[in-house]
């Protein structure tokens, strides 16, 4: 059984998201990892068209949700890379690793903090404004 605290974490991550401009949710999926933690997945469509592969593992720690493993990859329909957050540990020596960015299609991979929920939805929603 899913505890509690992350059902809600995945159940607003996926409201928030939405409000960007999605139209269809895909590939749904949370399975608890431990009594406090949780793997979660979705794939989330958006018009342009474009899509985002959610994937987070989540640990419950003093009452609140810890982002422990995450990638968020926002896609053109024909998979050509639009930006991708991750905390894949792959590239040392950027600031704030291993929390980094993949821009574009060539994926330059640039530092950058931890994003949150809202920094995703904020950036597709500027994304589809200026593809409009």
């Amino acid at each position: 059984m899913l505890e509690p605290l992350l059902a809600i974490y995945f159940e607003r991550s996926i409201d928030v998201l939405l409000t960007a401009g999605g139209t269809a949710i895909e590939r749904f999926s949370r399975e608890p990892l431990g009594e406090t933690s949780a793997e979660f997945q979705a794939m989330i469509i958006f018009s342009g068209p474009s899509y985002l592969h959610v994937y987070m593992e989540v640990l419950i720690r003093d009452d609140l949700p810890l982002l422990v493993d995450y990638s968020f990859h926002y896609m053109t329909a024909d998979n050509a890379t639009i930006f991708h957050y991750d905390n894949i540990g792959r590239h040392p020596g950027l600031p704030h690793e291993p929390h980094h960015k993949h821009e574009g299609a060539d994926e330059r991979v640039i530092g950058c903090p931890q994003p949150s929920i809202s920094t995703i939805r904020d950036e597709i929603a500027a994304h589809l404004k200026g593809s409009n």
